[in-house]
């Protein structure tokens, strides 16, 4: 066995690093993934997550009680959750701040990392700790919030994190946080400044672990909802909370990346296993004859010959998984620090990592088996004879007239393409390998480009957003939108109920101007309805919906809801939810409140100085803070752009010499004949441009489907399409090239060292 690995080692360690390659990216990225998702559970857990959020106005004991008799629910606690600002620098800047105010505090528990424990009416405020720690506050430090138009003073208690906020971000920060500029702060009820008029607009419930098997999340949703039949009131669960939703989502486009990535390394390691495995049981037939002639059983030789197999798959996997837990979700891990507040964030294997692996060595035992088992199944006398040649039939293109017109070097690839079929296939699909994940690899830098592109250039084209104080009136908007020439824009939170689900997202009314734009299914520029509501494409797949049907929608916060009918479907890369003209919002009995306003005019930064306006944003920072929060998936594209050229190197390696070996006896012809080496190689490049050619082909369409399912994976916040410029396909295109070409000339120069008696002599 060491001798034949030896011997025939580029072929192996082709398949040791195919095997590993598969391994290094399952392993590593299903382990980042299970371990995010691992150490979420168990922080949810731990801290008590609430299953269930009703949202309104009003809740009272009562209420309170009522939902605890219902069927399923464990606990119930109501809150208050408010938005205000916080005086967090000396300079006097604001930070945009979500307040809860709390009672028991046994549900969404706070964790501790520094100071008091929260305790029920007790004096102070707890603050999160990212936004602590980015402003400089400390426990004993004095807090100032201001909750519309009313300040609160209170001591720092405690610097904490909490379950239900993993993530979060204010308007403005787009999506991803700025702690400078955002913060978190729980208080207990007593510090409300008017605790005798306190209107609570939260329960949370906490649902028994032990529910019989016709209770589910679901039904209980539908008990709360019957028990209170009430219109002003939404009631949704984990899977509608936006810091669960967001986080959960990003694990599992990791999990689908992972698997596609592997599947394409093991499925072409199994084909060098197959090819690899088949020529080095021929080349030894007479070995295995002579074997089986002295008594070897059958079993016994075979077992040698699949071991090849399984030797170099279980070293190849073992090692990868090894490499790829201890690499990549350190990196890929550590890129959550300060996106998702998720305490404990390591690797873990998990049983489909075992089970990745037992399943590799397994197949490729079997392949092995199945490639050599043509020279094992016949009896010595016939193995130890030398194999009778294949019958050569001309196809029909070598009887035409066309074939006559090709010159030598055409036809004699054309033969040795199509009796090798499978050795030709495993070239094509190696670079079809390649191709694909270059094009996906270079078409993600596309599609986040493009996307910042389209979402400030296309769809807002103004160069600086206002973003207005949430106590800034209408007068005060009107006087900015007139000294700055600029459109007013309301944007807030929804929910949308539809009969399949209940979703959140946002509500963008837009004021008279030409900043704010909108884009059809197909990405062409469409003119808003001015008498309709128009829905985002990714908001009405998730709620089941089309155009022309209705939905029912409400403020967050606000206990009316609507009824209305959808009359435009557009796309939105970072905004899921609805879109509607002023007119259309003050005909539903709305107040139109900006929240922003929109210009191409210079604004100072002095600005921000004054009491109504919360902060300036320019149209670079826009850009720079979406770019932030698409890094986690640059971060994978490395790898992807990495394996494809790593793909492409060792297959066709490991093609190259394969080809080369099978085809000595020929290539010393051919030198017999008068052919020089140059003319030689020359023949042998030409056959590798064509296969590199049909994989290429075949691959620049893998990459663009690659690229759909990665797009089609990304959160319910984000409505990423596939975007690939000509560019991208021109350097797929050349550095697949550029890889064949290069790997055919390594291999190629063996034409000079070919021992021209050993490959000529008649087989004895």
């Amino acid at each position: 066995m060491w001798r034949d690995l030896f011997k025939n080692k580029t072929q192996f360690i082709s398949i040791f690093l195919m095997s590993m390659l598969g391994m290094v990216i399952f392993v590593g990225i299903d382990a980042e993934s299970a371990g995010g998702a691992y150490a979420a559970e168990k922080y949810y857990k731990e801290y008590n997550l609430s299953d269930i959020w009703i949202q309104g106005a009003g809740f009272s004991d009562d209420d309170v009680r009522t939902a605890k008799k219902v069927t399923g629910v464990k606990g119930v606690e109501k809150r208050l959750a408010l938005t205000g600002t916080a005086d967090v620098k000396a300079g006097g800047d604001d930070a945009y701040m979500y307040i809860n105010f709390i009672n028991e505090g046994d549900i969404n528990r706070l964790m501790l990392h520094e100071g008091e424990p929260y305790r029920e009416d007790e004096q102070g405020v707890w603050l999160e700790e990212w936004f602590a720690r980015t402003n400089d506050i400390h426990v004993g430090d004095n807090f100032t919030a201001e909750l519309n138009g009313i300040k609160v003073d209170a001591v720092v208690k405690g610097i904490v994190d909490a379950p239900d906020y993993v993530y979060f971000v204010s308007e403005a920060d787009m999506m991803y946080p700025n702690y400078t500029k955002c913060g978190l702060a729980f208080m207990s009820s007593c510090m409300y400044p008017d605790s005798s008029n306190m209107i609570y607009n939260q329960l949370i419930i906490d649902v028994r672990d032990d529910m019989s098997d016709d209770e589910t999340i679901d039904t209980i949703k539908g008990k709360l909802e019957k028990v209170f039949d009430r219109d002003d009131i939404a009631v949704t669960d984990r899977d509608q909370n936006l810091s669960y939703a967001t986080f959960d989502a990003e694990v599992r486009q990791h999990q689908a990346m992972g698997l596609l990535f592997a599947v394409i390394f093991l499925a072409i390691a199994l084909l060098g296993i197959v090819t690899t495995m088949a020529r080095v049981t021929a080349s030894q037939r007479t070995v295995i004859g002579t074997m089986k002639a002295l008594g070897f059983s059958k079993s016994r030789i075979t077992f040698h010959y699949v071991s090849y197999g399984l030797l170099i798959s279980a070293a190849g996997s073992v090692l990868g998984a090894w490499v790829g837990f201890l690499t990549m979700p350190p990196w890929i891990l550590g890129m959550f620090t300060g996106s998702y507040l998720i305490p404990d964030l390591y690797g873990r294997i998990t049983k489909l990592d075992i089970i990745a692996i037992a399943t590799a060595i397994v197949v490729s035992g079997i392949v092995s088996f199945l490639s050599c088992r043509k020279e094992l199944k016949d009896p010595p006398a016939v193995t130890l004879k030398p194999p009778a040649p294949k019958k050569i039939r001309h196809s029909a293109l070598e009887k035409s007239r066309l074939w006559l017109m090709l010159d030598f070097s055409t036809q004699w690839n054309i033969r040795d393409v199509f009796r090798n079929k499978l050795r030709s296939l495993m070239g094509i699909l190696g670079v079809v390998g390649c191709s694909m994940l270059l094009v996906c690899g270079f078409g993600c830098f596309d599609s986040v480009n493009g996307l910042v592109d389209k979402m400030y250039g296309e769809l807002m084209t103004a160069g600086n957003k206002i973003v207005l104080s949430r106590d800034a009136d209408y007068g005060y908007a009107y006087d900015l939108a007139v000294r700055y020439k600029g459109q007013m824009v309301q944007e807030m939170s929804v929910e949308f109920v539809s009969d399949t689900a209940k979703k959140s997202g946002s509500a963008t009314i837009v004021d008279k101007g030409n900043y704010v734009h909108i884009q059809d299914k197909d990405l062409k520029p469409v003119k808003l309805d001015k008498s309709g509501m128009a829905m985002t494409q990714k908001m009405a797949g998730l709620l089941g919906l089309k155009k022309g049907d209705f939905v029912k929608w409400h403020i967050v916060g606000d206990d009316k809801w609507q009824y209305m009918r959808i009359t435009q479907i557009y796309r939105d890369p970072s905004v899921q939810g609805i879109t509607m003209a002023r007119k259309v919002y003050e005909d539903l009995e709305y107040d139109f409140k900006p929240t922003s306003i929109l210009t191409n005019k210079s604004v100072p930064s002095g600005l921000t100085d004054e009491d109504g306006v919360s902060s300036v944003l320019n149209i670079e920072s826009m850009k720079a803070a979406f770019s932030e929060t698409m890094e986690i998936m640059n971060s994978m594209v490395y790898v992807m752009v990495f394996g494809a050229v790593l793909l492409g190197v060792v297959v066709l390696y490991n093609l190259g010499v394969l080809s080369f070996v099978e085809k000595t006896r020929e290539v010393a012809t051919l030198k017999v004949l008068g052919f020089r080496s140059g003319k030689i190689r020359n023949i042998l490049q030409k056959q590798n441009i064509w296969l590199t050619a049909i994989g290429i082909i075949f691959g620049l369409q893998g990459g663009w489907g690659l690229m759909y399912v990665i797009c089609t994976t990304v959160s319910d916040t984000l409505d990423m399409f596939p975007i690939i410029k000509p560019l991208t396909y021109l350097f797929s295109v050349g550095g697949t090239f550029l890889v064949s070409v290069l790997v055919n000339f390594m291999f190629s120069g063996k034409v000079k060292t070919i021992d021209m008696v050993d490959a000529l002599k008649g087989v004895e």
